[in-house]
Formats: C-alpha cells, sequence, structure tokens
C-alpha cells in the first residue's frame, strides 16, 4: 500500500501544515509576553524591542518547526538578512518566507522516495559525475561530522544559556544533522547507481 504513496505530494503538504501549526502554536507565548510588555502595544500592534532577534522563536513548538526544517530555516534567515530586515522583524520575516522553501525541500525528499518506491522513474548519473558523488558524500560527510559533534555538545549542556537565540542554534543543528545523514545516504545510493551503472556498460561493451 505505501508503494502507491506518492510522497513528492503527501511530504511538502503534510509538513507545510505542521509547520503552520507549530508556528502559530508557538506565537501564544510571544504575543503574551508582548502584551505583557512595559508601555501597552503602540498603535494597536504587537511590538519587541528585544535585542535578542531569535526571542519569536524560543518556544518551543517553534523550535521543532526550525529543527523539522532547518535547510528551510537556514536559507529564510540568510534572505532576512539580505534585505536588512531589523532584529524586531527577523524571526516573524523568517517565518513568513519558509513555506516555499518547506514545501521544496520536501518535494525533494518525496520525490527521492518516490524513486526508491517505484512511482517514479530512477534517474542514473552519467558515469563522468561519479567522481562528483564520491567527492560530494565525502564533504557530506565531513558536514555531518560537524553537526553530530555539535549535536553531541549542545545535549549535554554547551553554552547552556549562553544568550537567547542558544536553543534555536541548538533546535538548528539537531536538524541538520538528521537533514545531512538523509543527504549522505542518497548521495552514497545515487553514486553506487552510478558505479553500477558503469561496470554494465563495461560489461556489455566486453
Amino acid at each position: 500500500m505505501l508503494s502507491r504513496v506518492r510522497w513528492r505530494a503527501v511530504l511538502p503538504a503534510v509538513n507545510l501544515a505542521v509547520f503552520i501549526a507549530l508556528a502559530a502554536w508557538g506565537a501564544q507565548p510571544v504575543l503574551q509576553a508582548a502584551l505583557t510588555q512595559e508601555g501597552g502595544v503602540p498603535e494597536g500592534k504587537f511590538s519587541w524591542t528585544f535585542e535578542n532577534p531569535e526571542y519569536p522563536l524560543l518556544p518551543l513548538a517553534r523550535r521543532i518547526a526550525v529543527a523539522v526544517n532547518a535547510p528551510s530555516y537556514a536559507l529564510s534567515a540568510l534572505m532576512v538578512r539580505a534585505v536588512g530586515a531589523s532584529n524586531e522583524r527577523f524571526a516573524s520575516a523568517v517565518l513568513f518566507t519558509m513555506p516555499p522553501f518547506v514545501v521544496l525541500f520536501w518535494y525533494l525528499t518525496g520525490r527521492w522516495v518516490d524513486r526508491r518506491t517505484g512511482n517514479h522513474p530512477v534517474v542514473v548519473q552519467p558515469r563522468r559525475r561519479l567522481a562528483l558523488l564520491k567527492s560530494s558524500a565525502v564533504v557530506a560527510g565531513l558536514v555531518l561530522a560537524l553537526f553530530a559533534f555539535r549535536t553531541e555538545y549542545f545535549l549535554t549542556g554547551g553554552i547552556a544559556g549562553w544568550h537567547g537565540e542558544t536553543p534555536v542554534v541548538a533546535a538548528a543543528t539537531y536538524g541538520f544533522t538528521g537533514w545531512f545523514s538523509l543527504w549522505e545516504v542518497m548521495l552514497i545510493a545515487a553514486a553506487v547507481r552510478c558505479g553500477e551503472s558503469d561496470r554494465l556498460t563495461a560489461a556489455r561493451a566486453d
């Protein structure tokens, strides 16, 4: 039955819905904090003056959303910083710009799963790309090792309480560890298929 599931449609839809739900759920403590600020709410709008731009991302629900969608969070954060968003608007802007990236990354992941289950044609890379695939797998493995080390560091209480952004950085680190593990598997699988195709081509030539 699972072989009939179109993961490239299911994964983006489900994860986008989960992301939106977590982001909305995590807004409650942030809004409560804004309402209790000294001086009230100026001009009928919520306003945060905390120096830490990660503050609205601190609720657990939003940290889970960041961890599950770490690549989307990183790209959104880079884009928001590139356009010069202020600290007060940083987190909100990141949350609003993440959905397209969430859909993209989970679509690509779902398409890879569909290829494994026979619901999408398997693409075998040309043999000239075997060296590139192997090199990419090595680089991804090194990056994965770095994130795994950071994960262990945060899990054992590294820099606990250091600035408000630490929980968000830790959540992103956990997420990237998982995503790089997946990408490493994808690269190794692609390299194996490419190598097998190369050997089959050579055998036929003989």
